[in-house]
């Protein structure tokens, strides 16, 4: 999917999840399937794991958050981490934190974010980004400190890292190439969209 039109999704569903919170409440299982367009807006569906922003994280396994894996508080900086991911699959079209059952998707999304080792879409797309003109650099290092492994790293609400996303879509391109990520197949997103 084109940047300008992640952006303006990441916009509209960090619009909600900011919503959201400032009445209290965390959505916790945000996911592709849960994601409707209206046009160039979004809808969430179904809020049966929505609950106080004081609560244990639950949810789909490529789509949960370090601290969610082990029991941690949910608020809206575990929701600015799957929104990475989702903008992430939005831009790539694979999913960020996939394997071979959910075990091998929590052990990834534990050691990879404490460990810096994000996922990276410059071998899927990075080529193509840089010839419409896009800092792929800077677009991944809004998604990396979305996916930090301590919350209180990662941005404060989820309009902030639209905001980030924003920007480094908007940057001027510095042609260098960024660490490389993994390959694999279509996602449901770019099935979706």
């Amino acid at each position: 999917m084109e940047p300008e039109r992640v952006v303006k999704f990441v916009e509209s569903l960090a619009e909600t999840l900011d919503f959201l919170e400032s009445r209290g409440v965390t959505y916790r299982d945000l996911k592709t399937e849960d994601i409707y367009l209206v046009g160039e807006r979004t809808k969430l569906s179904d809020f049966g794991m929505a609950t106080g922003v004081v609560d244990k994280w639950s949810g789909t396994p490529s789509y949960s958050t370090p601290e969610g894996l082990v029991g941690g508080e949910a608020g809206i900086r575990s929701e600015v981490f799957v929104l990475a991911s989702l903008a992430y699959e939005m831009l790539s079209g694979e999913v960020a934190y996939e394997g071979e059952d959910a075990a091998d998707i929590a052990y990834k999304i534990q050691t990879k974010s404490r460990d810096g080792d994000f996922p990276s879409f410059d071998e899927v797309i990075g080529e193509k980004l840089r010839k419409l003109g896009h800092d792929v650099g800077a677009i991944q290092a809004v998604l990396d400190k979305a996916w930090s492994f301590k919350p209180e790293d990662r941005y404060e609400s989820a309009n902030e890292f639209a905001q980030a996303l924003a920007g480094a879509v908007a940057a001027e391109p510095n042609n260098e190439k960024v660490k490389s990520g993994k390959k694999g197949g279509w996602s449901r997103l770019r099935n979706l969209w």
